[in-house]
């Protein structure tokens, strides 16, 4: 089963400093490579979501290593995890036996000219039908989330090929058109978010798989690394 976790961090969040010693080095050089103190705050909790989530799936604690180019993964994990963050809200998902991309955006006001940069043609089309501003930028923005999402998929990066190559019907499920080669080999789906925020997932069509999201609360996070610290 794929698994989708999201999380809310309030404002002014705290950790207790133990928390991070959960962390590997490795570990905490990536959540420090950030330069906003909320940017280091989420990629921390990131990690906790990602350790929490292999180890559902495996006995043991298992860190997360970062490949050259930034791309998470696990020793010995034949799966993939994929974590992202935008202001308030961190998302990771983990595939157990194929590959996986997660990507959650908020919605800010931005100029709606930037589309001939990230859209294909037809979607340039279907993008100028709509009516309202808002109606253009969460679509803007679901664009952008499906495409990220499938280079974090496919391990390229958003260097690995030209946005404008890549096509979408905003259905629901979202369907890949272009490029034809990959039509077929990813499934698409929108996870339920909160207002002002979009968050797309892109996993391999084989081996077939249903996809469990679940909200987690930062106690829940806490609680469960604070009892691996000190027990009960």
């Amino acid at each position: 089963m794929i698994e989708l976790l999201i999380t809310e961090r309030t404002k002014g969040e705290q950790f207790s400093p133990a928390l991070y010693s959960v962390l590997t080095d490795e570990e905490r050089a990536h959540v420090r490579r950030y330069r906003r103190k909320q940017d280091q705050m989420n990629s921390f909790i990131g990690t906790l979501l990602a350790r929490y989530l292999i180890e559902r799936h495996h006995t043991g604690q298992r860190p997360i290593k970062r490949t050259a180019s930034g791309q998470p993964y696990v020793e010995q994990f034949s799966g993939q995890i994929s974590m992202s963050h935008s202001e308030e809200f961190i998302a990771c998902a983990l595939h157990p036996n194929g590959k996986i991309g997660v990507d959650i955006e908020k919605v800010g006001d931005i100029d709606l000219e930037v589309i001939s940069e990230f859209l294909s043609k037809s979607e340039q089309r279907t993008f100028q039908t709509m009516e309202t501003k808002e109606e253009k930028l969460f679509a803007l923005y679901t664009y952008w989330t499906l495409k990220e999402a499938l280079f974090k998929a496919e391990g390229t990066g958003i260097a690995g090929r030209a946005l404008t190559s890549i096509e979408f019907n905003l259905a629901a499920p979202p369907v890949l058109y272009s490029p034809a080669g990959l039509a077929g080999k990813w499934n698409f789906l929108f996870a339920p978010s909160f207002p002002a925020y979009c968050c797309s997932v892109c996993y391999s069509s084989e081996p077939a798989a249903t996809v469990n999201i679940q909200t987690m609360s930062l106690h829940e996070l806490k609680e469960y690394f604070t009892l691996r610290l000190y027990g009960n």
